[in-house]
């Protein structure tokens, strides 16, 4: 029963690709992967654990082999709930960066609206909240004025962390960043901040018209990096990727593979240990997700075992790693909930060793110093 299950699970996983790829590139689905009619409640439970519901909608199928009636409604109503939320975000992201540019504070847009553009139809990628980065500088400023227009909410006076604060406004969850991304290494880190200083605080800068708004974007180079970092730092973190974050990303590097600087990111990459998680990466870009092979930057197939422990883990977690099974399971109490904590992330580091070994050591370093270093400090706070 249990591989009759295994097997049944593959298909289903094979056509929601499938899928995601017509998708993804406007292209006719490929109907070798449906000799008969699919099992359109599996797939779409699948797509929605992923987050790519709307790329699914946009399939196109032969009579014979289209979901029934009430799959149909479903993908409809999923599709119209996607471009509201959009047109919220749209919404709120204007009001944000015109409030905070009349006090002299100019954010710069990190992913959500800004990859979405990316997308043949950027409304149906389903959104997730607004990250601006404010930089050290204004950090500070940013914050108080944020606090000030929160209203009405059960947070009221959000949550910050190293990186970022975190807060509602209105309904739409918003972080304001101070750090980009914070990597394991110190001098890695040391390093990828003077970077990021470089690019977004420089004279290079993209951006989009958001309703009449403009709305200043990463350059080229710093995305193409960092779309991909972000995804990797949710995979080996604990947490999880979807494939909604693989597809920002493989979307980005078709949209921009004319300009990116391969020479710089080759370079970047290697500085920041991520040289060989972008080479995991690649069969999944190219051979799951559909993008052409040259516009990939520095493709090998010599870790493709890897890249299918990598995208066996990215099935079982969903986005983010929300249907991780044992995220439901956390004791009540603070040191047993901690050492749950410890426990999950060491089974999901042993699981990923063997994938990137130097990577995963430093990452799995790197959690039990921030552990630690988190006891003690609450540990104080509360005597």
């Amino acid at each position: 029963m249990d591989s009759y299950r295994s097997k049944i699970m593959k298909i289903v996983q094979q056509q929601l690709f499938a899928l995601v790829r017509a998708g993804l590139w406007g292209a006719p689905t490929d109907m070798v992967f449906f000799p008969s009619r699919p099992d359109w409640e599996s797939i779409c439970a699948q797509a929605a654990r992923q987050t790519v519901s709307g790329l699914v909608a946009t399939a196109t199928f032969p009579p014979a082999l289209r979901p029934p009636l009430c799959i149909e409604s479903r993908l409809r109503n999923i599709t119209i709930a996607t471009i509201r939320s959009h047109a919220l975000l749209n919404r709120t992201l204007v009001e944000l960066i015109d409030r905070f540019r009349q006090h002299g504070i100019y954010p710069v847009l990190l992913k959500g609206q800004g990859v979405a553009s990316n997308y043949i139809e950027p409304t149906l990628r389903i959104c997730g909240d607004i990250d601006l980065y404010i930089g050290k500088q204004d950090y500070d400023r940013a914050c108080r004025l944020a606090k000030s227009w929160i209203i009405n909410t059960d947070n009221e006076h959000g949550e910050e962390s190293e990186k970022h604060y975190h807060f509602k406004y209105g309904v739409v969850t918003v972080e304001l960043h101070r750090l980009a991304e914070q990597l394991s290494l110190p001098w890695q880190n040391a390093r990828f901040q003077v970077w990021t200083q470089k690019h977004l605080h420089g004279a290079h800068l993209r951006s989009i018209v958001i309703e009449a708004t403009v709305i200043s974007l990463p350059p080229v180079n710093f995305d193409a990096l960092y779309i991909f970092e972000h995804a990797w730092h949710h995979l080996i973190d604990g947490m999880g990727v979807g494939l909604r974050q693989l597809c920002d990303w493989v979307r980005y590097l078709y949209c921009f593979h004319d300009e990116i600087n391969r020479k710089e990111l080759e370079m970047d990459l290697k500085a920041f240990g991520l040289w060989r998680p972008w080479q995991i990466f690649g069969p999944i870009a190219v051979g799951v997700l559909g993008l052409p092979v040259e516009m990939y930057p520095f493709y090998t197939d010599r870790y493709s075992k890897q890249s299918v422990a990598i995208l066996e883990m990215i099935e079982r977690g969903g986005n983010f790693g929300f249907f991780d099974a044992s995220l439901t399971q956390r004791p009540q109490g603070y040191i047993s909930g901690k050492l749950h904590s410890l426990a999950r992330r060491n089974t999901r580091f042993g699981k990923l060793l063997f994938i990137a070994p130097k990577e995963i050591l430093i990452g799995w370093s790197h959690f039990l110093y921030v552990g630690v270093k988190t006891v003690i400090s609450d540990k104080l706070h509360l005597s």
